[in-house]
């Protein structure tokens, strides 16, 4: 379940703020990044998919309870009509860094050509 989740721009309604999930209406080529945020001493480590396929990984582990860190990647990908992208969290700890005041933990994409 995705909680404190902030939408700052959403044009044409193509991200799921329940599922996490933006689902493709214009084909072309789209640029995808994504940060996740952890303070504990286990490590978080993140995928970039599209259509179920792994595209990039990104890793955050913090030294100590007390430590931050943040840790992300980015990738350009062609997409058609319906394919689907999301951020897969593949080991969390204990938690995903964010909060509403917080926002560490970050996936954008947006829209560069046909």
């Amino acid at each position: 379940m995705i909680s404190h989740v902030q939408v700052v721009t959403n044009d044409g309604d193509g991200y799921n703020i329940h599922t996490g999930v933006f689902t493709c209406e214009e084909p072309g080529v789209y640029s995808f990044t994504f940060f996740i945020g952890e303070r504990s001493h286990t490590e978080v480590r993140a995928q970039l998919i599209v259509n179920g396929v792994n595209i990039v990984d990104a890793i955050s582990e913090p030294l100590s309870e007390a430590h931050d860190m943040q840790g992300g990647n980015a990738a350009i990908v062609r997409l058609e009509n319906g394919d689907a992208v999301w951020v897969n969290i593949v080991s969390a700890g204990t938690h995903v860094e964010g909060d509403p005041t917080y926002r560490f933990t970050t996936f954008t994409g947006f829209y560069l050509y046909p």
